[in-house]
């Protein structure tokens, strides 16, 4: 009796441990990232984690089968249970209106229980970096390589020997500009790049945002009308206070401001709005040009991103870019508002300027001050 008491003691506790192990694998599991769905030989699904479940949109813990899964998931663990298949794969999969996964499976040796485990990694947001990261050194190399072919050509036309002042210096003054183009470009990237890196210095000091405006719409306006546009500024409410680098908000005014017009056809309008409430000051350029469509409006602010696939206009597609990414450096946002055939709206939204705190308490209404 006392040997099978011992024996029973020892028995619980090999349940004990083998439990706490249990109850910790399926927790550790449980707790990954990663989806891990697991298979038996005989196609039944024993283990599926929360990750799994979310990728394969199961929201019910309810037994299911390996022909329950999703058609390229059940494929792959149908494959690598054929014991003629090799013990392990790994494939690319998307799922219909989700994520694009990394699946990995591999097969259980038959000692074990047999089986398969797959595990599913989400790869979609490395897959859209390495998709922007392609796009970005195709488009930088296209926006290079025109400037520079440009350059070449009149460098050659330059050598001809029997070529006149007046073409010599026509073709120079083309070469200046065509290097002021790559300036820019370089010039602009640089400063995409310290966006990225939250490292572009910001000189700030209080300012009127509605004098800051008419003065950035002011230079323009001989532009507009040349072109039989016309540019107004309209003051909501009167001036407004804000704690702003001057340049930089100038900057992304401009690039508002030269958009709206590129865009208004003659005898359109171009409108800016100052305008404030307790806790934001807005300023929007209205144009009464062609407008975006609705497709097109969530990408609008990605860099090389042009509504004129001809290239015809001038500018690489980056000044929509440079102008969020100063925005958000201030704390503020850049909104949009389109309607094709009718027009554009961008609002710059920037938090106003705290209240002097004088260190008095306030005075009753119509006291008088000292």
């Amino acid at each position: 009796a006392d040997s099978l008491n011992v024996m029973a003691g020892r028995l619980e506790d090999l349940v004990s441990d083998i439990t706490h192990e249990r109850d910790r694998a399926t927790a550790m599991i449980g707790s990954l990232a990663e989806g891990v769905v697991a298979v038996s030989a005989s196609g039944d699904v024993v283990v599926a984690n929360r990750a799994a479940r979310r990728f394969l949109g199961v929201t019910v813990d309810a037994p299911m089968r390996c022909d329950d899964l999703p058609p390229q998931i059940a494929q792959a663990a149908r494959d690598v249970l054929d014991p003629a298949a090799p013990r392990t794969l790994a494939r690319q999969i998307g799922m219909a209106e989700g994520p694009e996964l990394e699946l990995t499976a591999a097969r259980i040796s038959e000692r074990s229980g047999g089986g398969a485990v797959l595990t599913l990694r989400d790869v979609t947001d490395a897959r859209r970096l390495e998709r922007a990261r392609r796009d970005l050194v195709a488009n930088v190399s296209h926006e290079l390589k025109t400037p520079l072919a440009a350059i070449k050509g009149f460098q050659e036309l330059l050598q001809e020997a029997d070529l006149d002042t007046d073409h010599r210096q026509e073709f120079l003054g083309m070469m200046r500009g065509e290097i002021a183009r790559l300036e820019r470009l370089v010039e602009e990237q640089l400063q995409l790049a310290r966006l990225d890196a939250g490292a572009l210095p910001l000189e700030r000091r209080e300012v009127d945002l509605a004098d800051l405006a008419i003065g950035t719409a002011e230079p323009r306006r001989v532009l507009a009308e040349r072109d039989g546009i016309t540019l107004s500024v309209e003051l909501s409410g009167g001036g407004v206070l804000v704690d702003v680098d001057p340049a930089r908000i100038e900057q992304i005014l401009l690039i508002l401001l030269d958009n709206a017009l590129r865009h208004t056809p003659e005898g359109g309008r171009v409108r800016v709005i100052v305008g404030h409430d307790d806790e934001e000051a807005t300023v929007a350029v209205a144009d009464s040009g062609e407008g975006i469509p609705e497709e097109d409006q969530e990408v609008v602010f990605d860099r090389f991103y042009r509504r004129d696939t001809s290239r015809s206009r001038p500018g690489a597609g980056l000044g929509l870019a440079i102008a969020r990414g100063l925005a958000a450096a201030h704390g503020g946002t850049i909104d949009l508002d389109s309607t094709v055939g009718v027009g554009s709206t961008f609002t710059l939204r920037v938090p106003v300027a705290p209240a002097p705190d004088d260190g008095m308490p306030d005075r009753p209404e119509g006291a008088e001050g000292p």
